[in-house]
């Protein structure tokens, strides 16, 4: 079972205010808002795009075109390479503005619960394609090293 108040790092204090347990949906109660309950779903359960048999997190814009054009050059066209590479998303990247630097805890909770929401999005999206998603399963001392990134399988690739 998930300890919320070691993940939440003001839930305790929340929970002393009101003087009884409140949990983490007491707390959404008091924090949260539809804006950043709808926000958030474009992280937790993302739209993805195909561009020339390619899967990204949409949208796919000119900008993300350029991107893909040149990483395709610079991994001599290697579709997977080119995926894993504009697909991935640093952690520590998604609050830029928070004050508060996360616990490593608080991080590979994060990282694995979007990967398996990633996984089930993309099987469901794709089912006649092969999708991993990768979170990193190793300790690091940097937090910035943890990130999440998805590509599809290819017969090339495993020549």
């Amino acid at each position: 079972m998930r300890d919320y108040n070691k993940l939440i790092s003001d839930l305790d204090d929340w929970e002393a205010h009101n003087g009884f347990e409140i949990g983490p949906d007491g707390w959404l109660a008091g924090m949260g808002s539809f804006n950043l309950a709808v926000a958030f779903t474009s992280l937790f359960w993302p739209e993805f795009v195909i561009h020339d048999d390619s899967v990204f997190i949409a949208p796919f814009t000119d900008h993300h075109l350029k991107n893909y054009l040149s990483f395709q050059t610079i991994t001599d066209v290697n579709k997977t390479r080119t995926e894993v590479t504009m697909n991935h998303q640093h952690l520590l990247d998604l609050f830029p503005n928070e004050e508060a630097k996360p616990t490593r805890e608080q991080v590979l909770y994060l990282g694995h619960s979007l990967k398996d929401m990633w996984q089930l999005k993309l099987n469901r999206d794709f089912p006649d394609r092969t999708m991993v998603v990768s979170f990193p399963e190793d300790y690091s001392e940097d937090l910035m090293d943890y990130e999440i990134t998805f590509w599809q399988e290819r017969e090339e690739d495993n020549g």
